[in-house]
């Protein structure tokens, strides 16, 4: 039995973005069970949903030049956003990541870069398309916020992240990330040819319980020449991962114990930013049929 006789074909396994490949990069296994298999934790991941409510409150900030009204606007914003799906009753369970700690970081955030409004143009924020690295492989992309430096016309992707622990090298970690390396390669495609390139710049603001919050920004710069070895090497993960789409689909057989496809990270996928649990899977079974199935993420 092939997968496709238990699970129809979804569209969206062609639909490859820096986020999914960064899954499929760590471990294979792990990236069928969440995108091939869609299984999903159950609940409000309370990570993601503060990071994707802080996203709408700072994007507020920036459009509108962080003006007063925007600050109340913004805090406004977050606190909808966020008890849309998460009740006052969950708070101390999620401090320092809840509205109160939020309402006053957005505050002196709003301070730390109200220069955004003299240094930046802003070109458009959420900014979603694809992006080809080879012939007949595409890239899905969202920009957080598309900026065009006033001292020089430099154009800059600036990309929002909300943590809870700075490490000492917090800022390395992205100079290779394939989210970043992604949208850099955006702004050549878009801009290169007029040098107007003026790279990355990931901001992150960092959530504590027993201090205020704090404020970084990583730069992330490349050459064209560097880019082309990102190009390369991120068409041999894409090429590999629909490889494995394929083989999964067309050779592997549900009735043997194991998978040729999506082979496992022999690591376990292991990441101090995320909690695992064990999981018992049967691909002989629909999703709605297997029990004792639980995935917990953070980010």
């Amino acid at each position: 039995m092939k997968l496709l006789d238990i699970l129809p074909e979804q569209d969206t396994w062609n639909v490859v973005d820096p986020s999914k490949l960064s899954v499929y990069m760590a471990c294979p296994r792990k990236y069928m069970y969440e995108h091939i298999l869609q299984w999903r934790e159950d609940y409000v991941n309370n990570h993601l949903h503060f990071g994707s409510c802080w996203h709408l409150a700072v994007e507020h900030l920036l459009n509108n030049q962080y003006s007063k009204e925007s600050i109340e606007e913004a805090c406004y914003l977050f606190y909808n956003a966020y008890r849309s799906k998460l009740s006052d009753e969950s708070d101390g369970s999620f401090a320092p990541k809840d509205p109160a700690n939020a309402m006053k970081t957005l505050m002196q955030y709003a301070q730390r870069f109200a220069g955004d409004a003299r240094d930046y143009k802003v070109l458009g924020t959420e900014i979603g398309g694809t992006v080809l690295i080879a012939p007949d492989s595409a890239m899905y992309f969202k920009i957080d916020a598309l900026l065009q430096r006033e001292r020089d016309g430099k154009i800059i992707c600036l990309d929002h992240k909300t943590s809870q622990r700075r490490m000492g090298n917090w800022s390395e970690q992205w100079l290779l990330s394939t989210q970043m390396l992604t949208y850099l390669h955006v702004l050549y495609c878009l801009f290169g040819e007029d040098n107007l390139v003026g790279g990355i710049r990931v901001r992150c603001s960092f959530f504590y319980k027993a201090k205020p919050s704090e404020f970084d920004e990583a730069i992330v710069e490349k050459s064209l020449g560097q880019m082309q070895a990102f190009v390369d090497s991120t068409r041999n993960w894409y090429d590999n991962l629909m490889y494995d789409t394929q083989y999964l689909k067309e050779t592997d057989d549900t009735e043997n114990p194991t998978l040729r496809s999506f082979a496992m990270n022999p690591n376990a996928c292991w990441d101090p930013r995320e909690q695992h649990t064990n999981i018992t899977l049967d691909l002989t079974k629909p999703a709605e049929d297997q029990s004792g199935v639980s995935t917990v993420q953070s980010s």
